[in-house]
């Protein structure tokens, strides 16, 4: 069950250790305040582009995501996970080609803007736009 006006934040379970499984790091629950921002812009894009997805090119529309440094998932449409707080977005694909190489000795600031693919799930007809930045301030 998909809902198109919200989205569905994941925290991994070691990072759930206050009460109720809720984090307790407060720079996890600053990435679950700031992304706020990023579910608005999830939903209003929806809104805005769902006819050019299903009517122009006959497919349903993308889903959204965002993963922070600290382990914070924020998906969109919002939908229950089938294993609650194994999800970490650090370790996938997507996020690790998103990371600035490690090699570089300049001081400069990197922004990078992965994009992995487009996709469609064949069980759920669901079109994926895979999509990471990453900001990086080199101190060398």
């Amino acid at each position: 069950m998909f809902d198109y006006s919200i989205t569905t934040v994941r925290i991994p379970q070691n990072l759930r250790t206050g009460k109720d499984g809720n984090p307790t790091n407060p720079e996890v629950i600053e990435a679950v305040c700031y992304t706020r921002t990023a579910q608005r812009w999830m939903v209003k894009k929806y809104n805005e582009d769902k006819d050019i997805w299903s009517k122009d090119l006959n497919v349903s529309s993308p889903q959204m995501f965002f993963g922070s440094s600290t382990g914070v998932f924020r998906i969109f449409p919002a939908r229950q996970s089938k294993e609650c707080g194994k999800y970490d977005p650090r370790l996938r694909p997507w996020y690790q080609a998103s990371l600035p190489s490690t090699v570089s000795k300049f001081k400069y600031v990197k922004d990078s803007l992965c994009v992995m693919e487009l996709s469609q799930d064949i069980p759920t007809h669901l079109t994926f736009i895979t999509l990471s930045l990453h900001r990086q301030y080199n101190k060398a």
